[in-house]
């Protein structure tokens, strides 16, 4: 990777072997694929001049123990698993570190806490996304269909799902950095790291962590010059200080490379529906 790359990764994401692991965590329960009971239908609309046709999007991020049943479905093996390692950040220093064995499941390394059942999917790849969505009937969003999903279905301008204040009387209304970006977490939200999907309040349209918690893949370019490189991350995530990125407003954006794997990006599909 070379410096700049390097520096960029750092800077806005802080706002940013061979085979399956055989580790697994305690027993959780490994559901079934989605149903249209958890999902949220986003009627056509537009974001700024793009029209945005109709579109079923999961209420939550698909979590570490939906992902689970697809590996065990289909005997999926995720980029971090087949490469063996992924990027997790060190608090100490501020910067990501490649470390080994990092996966879906152990999404902090081997000495770190496994991944909760009910927490996002963290350390997949787009292609890793990909394939999950695929078998779940759906698709990783376009960036357009993510913030139409983000605007409540509106070509709404406000900062946040639910408008203009990060606070609202005085509760957290999703998991990002309080304190001082990387030496200390206040932890008024109730969370170090990432958070059970359901921690948090919905928005408007029924959608929990659409901001905060981990960023999104989208399968939209990041610079539509360069369509075969990175890719457009939106939403935010738990590393994310308004003093540093503020990745948590709806118009804030990321790129990430395809291949990469992160402890703090994970996916939501959506599905094709007719009105």
């Amino acid at each position: 990777m070379s410096s700049t790359r390097a520096r960029i990764l750092v800077s806005v994401f802080v706002c940013a072997c061979e085979g399956e692991d055989q580790r697994r965590p305690a027993s959780d329960p490994t559901p079934d694929r989605a149903t249209s009971a958890e999902r949220v239908v986003v009627p056509r609309g537009t974001v700024g001049a793009e029209r945005v046709e109709a579109f079923a999007i999961d209420r939550t991020f698909v979590t570490r123990a939906s992902f689970e049943a697809f590996v065990d479905a289909t005997g999926h093996v995720t980029d971090a698993e087949r490469v063996g390692d992924a990027q997790v950040l060190d608090l100490a220093s501020g910067r990501w570190e490649v470390t080994p064995e990092a996966t879906f499941r152990w999404p902090r390394g081997p000495t770190g806490e496994p991944a909760a059942a009910v927490h996002p999917v963290t350390q997949i790849s787009l292609r890793d996304a990909t394939a999950y969505c695929a078998w779940a009937g759906g698709r990783v969003p376009t960036e357009r269909e993510w913030e139409h999903a983000a605007r409540n279905g509106r070509d709404d301008r406000s900062a946040y799902p639910w408008g203009e204040d990060a606070y609202v009387e005085g509760r957290a209304r999703a998991n990002t950095w309080e304190g001082v970006f990387p030496s200390a977490n206040t932890l008024r939200d109730g969370h170090l790291f990432v958070s059970p999907v359901e921690a948090f309040p919905p928005s408007p349209i029924g959608l929990r962590d659409i901001v905060g918690n981990v960023w999104h893949w989208t399968r939209s370019p990041f610079d539509t010059s360069a369509p075969d490189g990175d890719v457009a991350l939106r939403g935010g995530s738990h590393l994310c200080d308004p003093d540093v990125c503020h990745g948590f407003r709806i118009d804030a954006r990321q790129g990430a490379s395809p291949e990469d794997r992160f402890a703090h990006v994970g996916v939501r599909c959506v599905y094709d529906v007719t009105e």
